[in-house]
Formats: C-alpha cells, sequence, structure tokens
C-alpha cells in the first residue's frame, strides 16, 4: 500500500529533524561534563538535553514507521534506514561502535593520571583545573571525532546496501573509513584551531 502524502511528510521531518538535532547535541556539547563540576550554562545545557532528547525521540518514531514496511524503497529508503539505524550491515554497525570507542580510549590512555587523583581526592578532584580541561577535552573528541566520521559512515552505509556485495569485501573496506575519519579529525581540529 502506498504512502499517504502525510506519511511521506512525516518522513520527511524526521529525515530532517535527526541531523538538526544531532548537530545541536554536538554543537552543546561541552555542558555535559561542565555540568559535574557547576560550570555550566543553563540555557546551553537546556538545548543540548533537548537536541539529544529530540534526536532519540525522532530516531525512535523513523523506527517504528520503517520496521516491517517495504515502503518507501530504493535510494530513499537506505538514506532513512540510516538515520533510523536500522538494516544495517554488520560492518557499519562495527564501524559506528568504533566511532564510539575510540575517543574514550583515546581520553582513558592519555589521561590515566585523572583516575589516580579521583582515586586519591573523590569527588574534590572535580575542582582541579587539569581535571576539567581533560573532561572537556574528552567531549571536544567525541564532537571531532562524529563530525568527521558520522558522514563518512553515511557513504559507508550506502555503499554497503548498493555496491559492497560480497560477504567480507565491506569488512575489507572498513578501515578506509577509518582512516577517513582520522583524517577528517585533523582537519576539522585545524580548522577550529585557525577558526580562534
Amino acid at each position: 500500500m502506498p504512502l499517504s502524502r502525510g506519511a511521506h511528510v512525516r518522513l520527511l521531518m524526521a529525515l530532517l529533524g535527526i541531523p538538526v538535532a544531532g548537530f545541536v547535541a554536538l554543537l552543546y556539547g561541552l555542558q555535559l561534563p561542565r555540568l559535574l563540576y557547576g560550570k555550566t550554562d543553563a540555557v546551553f545545557l537546556a538545548l543540548e538535553c533537548a537536541g539529544l532528547l529530540a534526536w532519540a525521540a525522532l530516531v525512535l518514531r523513523l523506527r517504528s514507521r520503517l520496521a516491517g514496511s517495504p515502503e518507501p524503497g530504493g535510494f530513499y529508503r537506505d538514506v532513512l534506514d540510516f538515520f533510523a539505524l536500522a538494516r544495517w550491515h554488520p560492518a557499519a554497525i562495527f564501524g559506528l561502535i568504533v566511532l564510539l570507542v575510540v575517543p574514550f580510549a583515546w581520553f582513558a590512555l592519555a589521561n590515566r593520571w585523572m583516575f589516580t587523583m579521583f582515586a586519591s581526592l573523590g569527588r574534590r578532584a572535580l575542582a582541579l583545573g587539569d581535571v576539567q580541561s581533560a573532561l572537556e577535552g574528552f567531549a571536544v573528541a567525541y564532537q571531532h571525532g562524529l563530525t568527521a566520521g558520522t558522514p563518512l559512515l553515511f557513504v559507508y552505509h550506502l555503499a554497503c546496501r548498493r555496491w559492497l556485495t560480497g560477504r567480507f569485501l565491506p569488512w575489507l573496506l572498513l578501515p578506509l573509513l577509518f582512516a577517513g575519519t582520522a583524517v577528517g579529525v585533523v582537519i576539522t581540529v585545524t580548522m577550529a584551531h585557525f577558526a580562534r
């Protein structure tokens, strides 16, 4: 059964709303770490939380709309599935997991000293400037990693659906996603540095 005009409008709203909500959450992504040590801006924190909640609500709504329905199909369906986090190739899922885990692993390895500070000082360590800077650096690493990696993951998802046929080819090309993300992070960090 073809989709109604209203259903198409709702799909289009989700298609536009999900990246906008995600961008807002990323843009104000420093507010949650700052909340830990009481230096957050209430307006920016509200924008970050609203962005995260809107993103999650739109993803869940889109997933429920697409579940079990063959409509729409074709390329449009591939794009919608990406934003709904649905029907991804296992290699694309693994790529997303790596994009989410690497900043945390980098943070843990680069800031081992901070865990020692928390072990000895407890929550009082949050008053130290170095700890605050490290926590903000963690948020910035996620900002740059997702900013650079998400567009490449989108292209990789489409490639897995359209052109990378076979069981092993998507996995063999997965390192290109990571290499491209690393280059993208360098570019975004450089642009942010010279924009100051």
